[in-house]
């Protein structure tokens, strides 16, 4: 260990909040493809490791994915004016799409080619079919934004549609595997509902925002996507939705989140790209970020290969891979709480192309950590979120970024804190 290093490690110990295991991850970028016409709504990662895609302007495609590159091997779009949105895989590996104002479609893929099933519509106009899910027992749910939630059977070769309830504007849903149905609903936010064959029971609701999706973790938690409100996780009973922990950000595009086999949450910002969060039962804690959501291509939706390769939808800049992982682990046993808020110089520094800011919190507060150049202008916004004391360690990926100068700037409840200066090397 060098001299810098060790100098590094001792400051960052002594400004540790109090005893704890934390760890400082990254994404890094392996790959994209951009097709003709896309405009990547929804990704999912099947158990063979072929990545599906919604394509919004073009149905549904297929990619295989060897580590370094994608290749295109099917696509298929059954009604041009659609929009397809988000798809579903089942145990026999029939793909299952919310196809807009199409409605909802089955497929078989056989590795060169896709086969259109079935077809079932029961959208009256606009975006219709949004979201779709599936139960243990083979059942499909489908997220109506026009007329709220519908259940139907699916014997192969055609849809039965078995119950309907129509509690709003349905964006988002999910399933347990108690077989509660979670539905995000833009107007009331979530509710819970059960399903007996041919009926549905709300058995609960809870209105925090305008509801954009939801997913369910491992463990059974719910996690809620809220536009303006950020990101919440609940315990649910049966009858009720406990508040756990919340993260606030803007946003209101469409965004999703999946939990990966070692219970990091990934989350599809929209137009802030893509995040990385630790729950720990009672707060959700921002472990990685990068940035990928533009004004005109936000990041919809994210999906963990059975390798931890993440995918993204990206709209129109297609479809991402990132590999997410540990670059810095440090322990304390015997440390306290932070006396005063402060900001480190990032390391290292200079840098190429990645590169921590830490800062430490005295107090819970608004926090904003944002990056300039050397004119001035703003090129990302790190943080801006609802912070409990604690010492944060960010990652700042300037892979997009010309050599040069460039500025971090730490707010706390909207006052300057302090403002340092980095220099990226290529």
């Amino acid at each position: 260990m060098t001299k810098n290093n060790l100098l590094f490690l001792t400051i960052l110990l002594s400004l540790t909040s109090h005893a704890f295991s934390q760890s400082s991850h990254e994404f890094r970028y392996i790959t994209h493809v951009v097709d003709s016409n896309s405009s990547v709504s929804g990704v999912e990662v099947n158990n063979d490791g072929t990545i599906f895609i919604a394509n919004g302007r073009a149905g549904l495609w297929a990619y295989e994915f060897d580590g370094k590159s994608f290749e295109k091997t099917a696509q298929i779009n059954n009604e041009e004016n659609a929009s397809a949105i988000s798809l579903i895989f089942s145990d026999d590996g029939t793909i299952f799409l919310a196809n807009g104002f199409d409605g909802l479609r089955a497929y078989d893929y056989n590795g060169t080619s896709f086969t259109n099933l079935a077809h079932i519509n029961n959208t009256e106009n606009s975006m219709g079919a949004h979201d779709v899910a599936i139960s243990s027992d083979g059942t499909i749910f489908l997220a109506n934004t026009q007329n709220g939630l519908w259940a139907y059977e699916f014997d192969g070769a055609s849809f039965k549609n078995t119950a309907h309830i129509n509690d709003g504007v349905a964006l988002g849903i999910a399933v347990s595997s108690d077989g509660t149905i979670f539905l995000a609903n833009s107007h009331d936010g979530l509710r819970a509902y059960t399903y007996d064959g041919i009926s549905f029971t709300n058995t609960a609701h809870i209105d925090d925002g305008k509801a954009m999706n939801v997913t369910v973790g491992n463990d059974g938690t719910v996690f809620a996507i809220y536009a303006y409100n950020g990101l919440w996780a609940y315990t649910y009973d049966g009858t009720a939705f406990i508040n756990t922990a919340h993260t606030r950000y803007s946003g209101n595009s469409h965004t999703n989140a999946t939990e990966s086999p070692d219970g990091t949450l990934f989350l599809a910002r929209g137009y802030n790209g893509l995040w990385a969060y630790n729950y720990n039962g009672i707060s959700l804690t921002n472990t990685s970020f990068v940035d990928r959501g533009h004004s005109v291509s936000p990041t919809n939706d994210v999906a963990v290969g059975a390798d931890g390769t993440i995918f993204i939808a990206n709209g129109y800049d297609g479809l991402w891979a990132y590999t997410y992982s540990v670059i810095t682990e440090i322990h304390d046993e015997f440390s306290s709480m932070p006396s005063i808020n402060s900001i480190l110089q990032n390391y290292p520094n200079p840098f190429n192309p990645a590169t921590i800011i830490s800062y430490s919190l005295a107090k819970s507060a608004i926090v904003n950590l944002r990056i300039y150049d050397s004119l001035g202008r703003t090129v990302i916004t790190l943080v801006d979120e609802y912070q409990s004391p604690n010492t944060y360690f960010t990652n700042f990926d300037a892979s997009n970024l010309s050599s040069g100068v460039y500025y971090y700037i730490l707010r706390i409840d909207n006052e300057l804190a302090e403002t340092k200066k980095m220099l990226l090397l290529r």
